[in-house]
């Protein structure tokens, strides 16, 4: 017997019985692997996977087809906000510019006005100075004319004071209608319109009605005895804050109360007996003016001590007390408003008679606006 032969034998045997035990065991992994994940399923999942990608990827690009559409929308909305913005801009500008023209014609018209309007006074006053007496000096004439007037027209027209609806802010039917094809009538018009007796202008919380206007007294404006004198300032009737006729002595302008005193013995006279201011508060102004209000009540003069170097303000009464019967010449309770100005020396000069005094722009807008 060959030994080696048999042990070969042997050895063979056993080598073929591993080989099968390894490939009974891949056998057996590979179908345990296919039982539990089947290659068909693993191919359908990994079709499904690609699909699902793909579906990703096409919502991925709809979304941004969607933010650039949106994007490029609100660039068109800016640019046309942008130029909507840009017209609008150059429509401001062009109507400022406009506007800032149309003021300096007015400003310039303003002043032209005044200027004719005065000039226009003054013609009359020479006129009636002459018709009045005729057979007196020139010389004469100017002297009885520029002495200071201390008078205030009758307030006797109380039926006009129901027809009146006008103040600084408004103006009636009669402005609109006023034709505009120059900008110095409608400049004359305004001016007319500010002045004219009558009508009401709004201080603060209380107003003034006009009485008599700033200028030689003629017509309406005139006091008998005193047809073409100059009357130097405003006569004005407060009214309170109900609209019930009080002859309030109201601030038109801020200021420091700098003087009380009295003209005359502060008794009310008729005009035509004399000139006589009464009881008189002085203000002085942040331009370095004064404004007198005259024909106050006796109050006033009763509260001197504690009145003076007191700061008021526009719209604010200038004392308490009873302003029921006023004071010096007149010929009803009412308030006289005059500007004047002041020298290096501190004292009043008696300038009230000048345009640049007028105090009508300080009655409307609280300070000189010519």
């Amino acid at each position: 017997m060959d030994v080696n032969k048999t042990r070969y034998n042997r050895l063979k045997k056993r080598v073929s019985k591993g080989k099968e035990r390894v490939y009974n065991f891949d056998q057996t992994i590979g179908n345990v692997m296919n039982s539990l994940l089947p290659r068909k399923q693993q191919e359908r999942k990994g079709s499904n996977n690609d699909e699902s990608i793909q579906k990703l990827q096409e919502d991925y690009n709809n979304k941004v087809s969607k933010l650039n559409n949106r994007l490029s929308e609100a660039e068109k909305e800016k640019q046309a906000s942008t130029k909507e913005y840009d017209n609008l801009i150059k429509k401001l500008e062009e109507r400022v510019e406009s506007g800032d023209k149309t003021n300096m014609d007015i400003s310039n018209n303003l002043k032209d006005a005044m200027n004719k309007i005065y000039k226009d006074r003054e013609k009359q006053a020479a006129a009636a100075r002459k018709t009045s007496n005729p057979s007196a000096p020139t010389e004469q004439q100017e002297e009885e004319t520029e002495q200071p007037e201390l008078s205030t027209p009758p307030i006797n027209a109380e039926a006009n004071e129901t027809n009146v609806t006008t103040d600084n802010s408004s103006s009636s039917n009669d402005s609109n209608n006023t034709s505009t094809e120059s900008g110095e009538s409608s400049v004359s018009s305004a001016i007319k319109k500010s002045v004219n007796i009558g009508e009401y202008v709004k201080v603060g919380k209380y107003k003034y009605r006009v009485t008599n206007t700033f200028g030689i007294r003629t017509g309406a404006n005139s006091v008998p005895g005193r047809e073409g004198r100059h009357s130097g300032g405003l006569d004005l009737v407060g009214y309170d804050e109900n609209g019930n006729k009080a002859n309030l002595p109201i601030s038109l302008t801020e200021g420091t109360i700098v003087g009380i005193t009295r003209d005359g013995d502060g008794s009310v006279i008729d005009p035509t007996e004399g000139a006589a201011g009464g009881y008189i508060m002085r203000v002085r102004l942040p331009n370095g003016k004064d404004i007198s209000y005259m024909h106050l009540g006796k109050d006033v003069m009763d509260q001197k001590a504690d009145l003076l170097g007191k700061k008021v303000k526009r719209g604010d009464l200038l004392f308490q007390g009873d302003h029921s019967i006023g004071s010096g010449s007149m010929t009803g309770p009412h308030v006289k408003v005059r500007v004047s100005s002041v020298d290096e020396n501190n004292m009043l000069q008696y300038d009230h008679k000048e345009e640049e005094n007028n105090p009508t722009s300080y009655l409307l807008y609280g300070k000189n606006e010519v």
